[in-house]
């Protein structure tokens, strides 16, 4: 039987790598997010913010939970842009599947994900999400294997490359059509323990 851990993930912060973020029509203006800021949603029900690695076969899955920042959300409320039912934090939901290096030294993921309600993002989706995480030696060491690490009780850091993107895809009142936003940041990989079996996993790229 393989060897199962359950993970934590914990720490996550990111942000849109491009300055101007997303881009989508308020009342036929075009208004652009500036840079978006992504961190852990505290309060997000199970499976968010947990993972599964298979120890044996490297297979990951992560399902991330996060709260997207804006600023100029503010402006558009005081303008008046944004009703008041619209006006909830920006919640994010992802679920990634992917399969660790050979070396050990990070991982790649893809998946998909969904907005929560009660903001004005919540009729757009998210078709696609794709990882690059590299796992940096801890300090004081040369070398790092995300597996062995993990399998002796060990958090991991990870960092997500710029190359990382998701795509949002856009309904028509707010301009339609699809934007790759390309994202960066990181976040911990803390194990919790080990169980059964893991099934239905999907391989990603190496």
């Amino acid at each position: 039987m393989s060897r199962i851990m359950l993970l934590k993930i914990e720490s996550l912060l990111v942000r849109t790598v491009d300055l101007n973020g997303l881009k989508f029509r308020l009342k036929g203006n075009e208004v652009s997010t500036g840079v978006v800021v992504g961190s852990t949603d505290e309060i997000a029900r199970a499976p968010g913010n947990t993972g599964l690695i298979d120890l044996d076969s490297g297979s990951i899955q992560l399902n991330c939970a996060a709260v997207a920042t804006m600023p100029m959300m503010v402006d558009a409320m005081t303008a008046g842009h944004i009703p008041p039912s619209q006006t909830g934090p920006v919640k994010l939901s992802f679920s990634e599947f992917g399969t660790v290096k050979e070396d050990g030294s990070g991982f790649n993921t893809e998946g998909k994900g969904s907005i929560g309600p009660g903001s004005i993002l919540s009729s757009a989706s998210i078709p696609a999400k794709n990882n690059g995480v590299a796992c940096p030696p801890a300090r004081g060491k040369t070398h790092s294997h995300l597996i062995q690490s993990l399998a002796s009780g060990e958090s991991v850091d990870c960092v997500i490359s710029p190359e990382s993107f998701l795509d949002i895809k856009l309904p028509r009142p707010l301009g339609g059509g699809s934007q790759r936003i390309h994202i960066m940041g990181g976040f911990t990989l803390v194990p919790l323990g080990m169980f059964g079996h893991l099934k239905g996993t999907k391989k990603g790229k190496k």
